[in-house]
C-alpha cells in the first residue's frame, strides 16, 4: 500500500511569541525534526502549512538532505522521497468567507492532496514521537477495514492532529468547515472512525512523551530539560554528537527517562 505522510505546519503561533517553524532542536529545525520520522514511513509528505510558513519552509526544505545525514548518513536513503508544501489558500472547495477556522483546514487540505488512500498525520511541534507509534499508526493504516480514521484518545480528549486519517475523511472535513464547525473531533463519529484508547497503548512500549506539544516557549524549554537531561559520562563531545545520540535514544526509546515520565 501507498502511505502518505501529513506535516501540520500551520498556525499563529500566538502563544508561541515567535513563528515557531523556525525553532530549532539542537542543530535541526523543529519541523525537520517531524518531517524525518515520517519519511521512515511515507512514500510521500505533504507539508500543510500557511502563507508566512510557506516562505520559511520552501528556503530551509532543500537542506533535507543535510539534515538527514547529520542525523546518519543512511538516512539519506529516505530523502529522494517526494516532499511537497500546501497553504491553506490553496484549499479547494472551501467558503473562504470563513474565519478563524484553525487546523481543520490544513487537515483537510492535507487529505485532499495526498496520492494515497490513507495518511499517517502528525503536528510538527510534537517532538518526542517515536518509532513505536508511527509503526503502530502504519498497522493501522493497513487495517483500517470500513473505517476512515484511527484516532487516539486520552484523559485530556482525542489526538486529531496525531493519527491516521483516510482520503474520504476530507469530505467530512470539508463539510463541516462550510458548516463553521471546526472541532476535527466533531467529524467522528463510530461508525467512520476507530477509537484508540491510549492506555492500550502502553503495554506496546508506547508512552505519553509522545504527545508532548510545544505550544509555548516555556513548553520548548521543558522538551529541552527531558530530552538532554543530565550530562552523562558518555555524552562527551560535540554539542551535535550529543543531540544525535539524544534523537536516536528518544526516537527509538532507548532511555528509561521516557518510562519515567510515563509512571509519574
Amino acid at each position: 500500500m501507498y502511505l502518505s505522510g501529513i506535516l501540520l505546519a500551520g498556525g499563529a503561533s500566538s502563544r508561541f511569541k515567535s513563528n515557531k517553524l523556525r525553532s530549532s532542536i539542537g542543530p535541526i529545525p523543529l519541523y525537520a525534526n517531524q518531517l524525518i520520522k515520517l519519511l521512515f514511513f511515507c512514500e510521500e509528505v505533504i507539508i500543510s502549512t500557511n502563507t508566512p510558513g510557506s516562505y520559511f519552509l520552501t528556503r530551509d526544505i532543500k537542506r533535507i538532505g543535510e539534515y538527514l545525514t547529520l542525523i546518519d548518513p543512511s538516512f539519506s536513503d529516505i530523502g529522494d522521497k517526494e516532499i511537497t508544501i500546501v497553504t491553506d489558500k490553496q484549499a479547494k472547495g472551501i467558503n473562504r468567507s470563513k474565519k478563524g477556522i484553525g487546523p481543520i483546514l490544513g487537515l483537510y487540505n492535507g487529505l485532499d492532496r495526498i496520492k494515497g488512500d490513507r495518511a499517517i498525520v502528525t503536528a510538527f511541534d510534537m517532538p518526542l514521537i517515536s518509532y513505536l507509534l508511527l509503526d503502530t499508526f502504519r498497522s493501522y493504516a493497513f487495517d483500517l477495514s470500513d473505517k476512515e480514521a484511527a484516532i487516539i484518545k486520552g484523559s485530556k480528549g482525542f489526538e486529531s492532529l496525531c493519527g491516521v486519517y483516510s482520503k474520504m475523511f476530507s469530505d467530512r472535513l470539508r463539510q463541516n468547515i462550510n458548516r463553521g464547525e471546526f472541532k476535527i473531533s466533531l467529524s467522528y463519529n463510530n461508525s467512520c472512525t476507530k477509537i484508540i484508547n491510549i492506555g492500550d497503548l502502553y503495554p506496546l512500549g508506547i508512552d505519553d512523551l509522545n504527545f508532548f506539544n510545544v505550544n509555548k516557549e516555556e513548553d520548548l524549554r521543558n522538551f529541552f530539560k527531558i530530552f538532554y537531561g543530565e550530562v552523562d559520562d558518555d555524552d562527551a563531545g560535540s554539542d551535535n554528537s550529543r543531540f544525535i545520540r539524544k534523537w536516536k535514544d528518544y526516537f527509538y526509546r532507548k532511555t528509561d527517562k521516557a518510562i519515567k515520565y510515563q509512571e509519574t
